[in-house]
């Protein structure tokens, strides 16, 4: 992966001559995963490489064009699998509905810097596509009543009281849960 992603490493990752085994076999990953999808990953250059969720890799990566000349960072993911995907631009934009990676970048590798500088835009493309915008934070709901056995309250009628409160038995030959167990329970088993 080159001096860059040494460089650009996390906070807390060892220093290029002394990486970690675990910064060792994230850049083993992309350079496996990015061969697959790079013109020349050879002469592509690396940045802001980092763990992401469940096992995948993130990070910036400036491909070099087969011509010369690179195309500027963007943003990539490696699967556990071993999947690169790379972003179309250095940007993510969710404009293009059948583009997968913004979605995939979220889920995976977005931190909490990331998602707050995001939200404008992601509330803007849900607006676009007609959904509706995430739920400001609800305003402060009134307290619940309080329980049975708590200081002052009321104690509750039993599940088969009436409008007075005053237990009522439910004839036999109303149906429910209750006496229907109260029928098999009553009924002798077959052949007796």
């Amino acid at each position: 992966m080159g001096d860059e992603a040494d460089s650009a490493a996390p906070p807390g990752t060892a220093a290029a001559g002394n990486l970690s085994a675990s910064a060792a076999s994230l850049e083993e990953r992309v350079d496996r995963a990015m061969a697959a999808v790079l013109q020349d990953p050879g002469g592509a250059r690396y940045r802001n490489v980092r763990a992401g969720l469940a096992g995948t890799v993130c990070g910036e990566v400036d491909p070099r064009r087969k011509g010369g000349g690179h195309t500027g960072f963007r943003p990539f993911l490696v699967t556990p699998e071993g999947v690169a995907r790379v972003a179309s631009s250095p940007r993510l934009t969710f404009e293009d509905p059948t583009d997968p990676f913004p979605d995939f970048y979220i889920r995976w590798c977005a931190t909490a810097e990331e998602l707050k500088r995001l939200e404008p835009e992601l509330r803007r493309a849900i607006a676009r596509s007609g959904g509706e915008a995430p739920v400001d934070p609800l305003p402060d709901l009134p307290a619940p009543d309080p329980l049975p056995g708590d200081a002052g309250a009321q104690p509750l009628p039993p599940p088969d009281a009436g409008p007075g409160g005053k237990s009522e038995s439910r004839p036999a030959d109303v149906d429910s849960f209750m006496n229907s167990v109260k029928r098999k329970r009553d009924q002798p088993p077959p052949g007796q």
